[in-house]
């Protein structure tokens, strides 16, 4: 079987696996009140602690949608199909992909966004994430996933034994730099891999981009604009919010 229809697969099995991530998450997020009352006065829904969860799962759904109709208008999802059928074996690149895929989500949600300041830990997320999958090497994508893992999984770890540092202390911000130092170390051990590659460096250096546009647009439209407290609020937002006190200060 030729690679891109290999792709294919594994892309209608990964958007299978988004689908499940998401609904659980909406599941979630519903038992969450959308709308509550504080001394009389009644919260609007989007102050709700669900809107950031709802706003992921979505996000996840649309890319899940993506990938499925994409398997299926280029044959992958029938020949995912047909491989279950005729009782074949998994294939292994798929496998990997998917349980890559499973990894990287997983890390982010129980692992970075409780414990690491919102921006740092979408950052980080997105930039392995995106290029795991979008740089189309699979040496890249298991490095990108255990460099993301030996992140994520002791923070959880951590936490679990309450040796995690409490939110605002000097500790918590100083783990946040941490995360945010390693972030940077593992983007230029990307590129020092990709050297050669023409092609592979102008895709990452394009992930890096989006990356922190999307870690930074969000964090400002959730924290100022919807007014929704992020998960975990460290050294970045705490920046960001000295920097509209600034503004404010500067437009009074």
């Amino acid at each position: 079987m030729d690679d891109p229809l290999r792709m294919r697969k594994a892309d209608f099995w990964t958007s299978l696996v988004f689908f499940a991530r998401a609904s659980g998450m909406i599941g979630s997020a519903l038992t969450m009140p959308l709308k509550e009352s504080f001394a009389g006065v009644q919260n609007a829904w989007y102050v709700s602690p669900a809107l950031l969860p709802l706003a992921i799962a979505t996000g996840l759904l649309l890319l899940a949608t993506t990938l499925l109709t994409n398997a299926i208008r280029t044959g992958g999802a029938s020949a995912a199909l047909a491989s279950l059928t005729r009782r074949a074996t998994v294939d292994r690149d798929a496998t990997e992909r998917m349980l890559a895929a499973i990894a990287i989500i997983a890390g982010y949600v129980y692992g970075l966004i409780p414990r690491v300041d919102y921006f740092i830990a979408t950052l980080l997320f997105l930039q392995v994430f995106i290029a795991a999958f979008y740089l189309g090497q699979r040496e890249t994508r298991v490095f990108l996933t255990a460099a993301f893992l030996i992140i994520s999984v002791p923070a959880f770890v951590a936490d679990l034994f309450g040796r995690y540092p409490a939110p605002g202390t000097l500790g918590r911000h100083a783990l946040d730099g941490i995360v945010l130092v390693v972030c940077a170390m593992l983007c230029l051990a990307t590129l020092r891999r990709l050297a050669g590659d023409v092609l592979g460096r102008r895709r990452f250096l394009v992930t890096m981009g989006i990356s922190v546009v999307v870690s930074l647009l969000t964090s400002v439209s959730f924290k100022f604009g919807l007014l929704v407290p992020l998960p975990a609020e460290g050294a970045v937002i705490r920046a960001l919010e000295a920097i509209q006190i600034a503004l404010r200060t500067l437009g009074a």
